[in-house]
């Protein structure tokens, strides 16, 4: 599914959603552990991030006007703990579907650890 999922991103034929394969399948892969701890931590490997990063960067690039996808992105961003990333993310949600989140108190705890662990110039000045 990974390889896949790559290959998704790398493509010069496939535009679309077609960069978002990876995401999906990195969505199935915590699926097959028994343990939620190792749902959790699966999300922490470095190089889940990167693939989430290039799936979305590639995704961006291809569908500039495709806004509500920053909600999909500022999710992976929280659950691999890229905080930086996360409170850009926030900055360019528009209205916040909070049930995607899982609720607003959901959604608030994220932002609450986003700004707790961003770097100081990450997140401007809505501090």
């Amino acid at each position: 599914m990974l390889k896949f999922g790559r290959e998704c991103v790398e493509s010069k034929e496939w535009s679309g959603h077609v960069p978002l394969v990876l995401a999906d399948a990195h969505d199935e892969v915590p699926l097959y552990y028994l343990e939620k701890s190792d749902q959790a931590t699966y999300w922490k490997r470095p190089e889940v991030w990167l693939d989430i990063k290039a799936a979305f960067e590639k995704f961006f690039w291809l569908n500039p006007n495709k806004p509500g996808w920053h909600h999909n992105y500022a999710r992976y961003a929280y659950w691999c703990e890229q905080w930086d990333e996360l409170n850009q993310q926030l900055l360019q949600l528009g209205p916040v579907n909070y049930d995607y989140f899982g609720g607003k108190e959901e959604f608030d705890k994220m932002v609450l650890l986003a700004k707790q662990h961003a770097a100081p110039d990450a997140i401007g000045d809505n501090k």
